[in-house]
């Protein structure tokens, strides 16, 4: 982690921002009317999804449990739940869906574990989200798929403002739903911080090619799970309950961000990237941060010009 002097000699007064960092991800945001026998199949994934009816009636079966939805309603889908859906009530229906993703520890956990899924038209929450939304779906409607830097800028300038709305109005709500104990959080926290030092640390790490496959994620994980004391079965179930997604997952999450803030120094060459990542191949690397991002990191570099 770079640090800059403190300036604190003489200094009188101050006020300060805490350091932050968060990876950001939208991903098949769309508005779409379908005809009365449209459905779609059961699927799950590691993001979080947010589907709002706009006009007509769907059902949304969540991990078998139906969820009738009418005009207006919003349904928040947490990571990993599996879920199908389909129209209801012999009419057209049209939806807005987005699937996002913010790799900020505490906000996923309060996604995580909220109880409240089902946000009806009119009701606290959902008016709270309407505005951000409604930015989202006009943006959807706008904003061709080759858009310029200044519209993903918007983009996700809307997309932190959904998020922070959300996040305020489930904390005003208290929906909690059980969350890993007191004693066991810690661990969680304390983990997700050993993975973050693992991926700033992979160049200089004794083992070599430390991240640079599935099998050397999974060795960091095994590795972080035998310093904190506990079976790696454990520590990926603890982490899960924790923060919806595995801990491999996080690391990949952590090791884009990362590639993403280098990707932006020009003076910082790709292949000395991938090997601050613990990559001894740059064509490995490339492949891994396509598969991330949808993009090789050459391309994503030019995208930023």
């Amino acid at each position: 982690m770079w640090k800059l002097p403190t300036g604190e000699r003489h200094s009188r007064e101050a006020y300060m921002l805490p350091n932050m960092e968060a990876t950001v991800s939208l991903h098949y945001a769309h508005m779409r009317t379908v005809e009365p026998n449209w459905s779609y199949p059961v699927h799950y994934h590691s993001l979080f999804e947010i589907n709002w009816v706009l006009a007509g009636k769907q059902l949304m079966h969540v991990n078998g449990m139906p969820i009738a939805q009418e005009t207006g309603d919003i349904l928040l889908i947490r990571s990993g739940e599996r879920h199908r859906s389909e129209v209801q009530g012999g009419e057209e229906m049209s939806y807005f869906c987005l699937h996002f993703d913010i790799g900020e520890a505490r906000f996923r956990r309060r996604m995580q574990h909220t109880n409240t899924v089902v946000f009806p038209q009119g009701s606290g929450i959902a008016r709270k989200l309407y505005e951000p939304l409604g930015k989202l779906l006009e943006m959807t409607r706008t904003i061709p798929q080759a858009a310029d830097p200044n519209s993903h800028i918007r983009v996700l300038s809307a997309l932190f403002e959904l998020c922070s709305v959300l996040g305020d109005a489930l904390e005003e709500e208290g929906t909690a739903a059980d969350t890993p104990s007191s004693s066991r959080l810690p661990v969680a926290r304390e983990m997700a911080r050993m993975l973050e030092e693992a991926a700033e640390n992979a160049a200089s790490a004794s083992e070599p090619a430390v991240l640079d496959d599935a099998g050397g994620e999974g060795r960091t994980v095994e590795r972080i799970a035998g310093r904190l004391g506990f079976s790696t079965a454990y520590c990926n179930r603890l982490f899960h309950e924790a923060f919806g997604l595995s801990p491999r997952q996080y690391l990949s999450q952590v090791k884009l961000q990362l590639a993403k803030r280098w990707l932006l120094d020009l003076s910082i060459s790709v292949s000395d990237i991938a090997l601050r990542l613990g990559y001894r191949d740059i064509a490995h690397f490339s492949r891994q941060f396509k598969r991330w991002s949808g993009v090789s990191p050459s391309d994503y570099r030019k995208s930023l010009m």
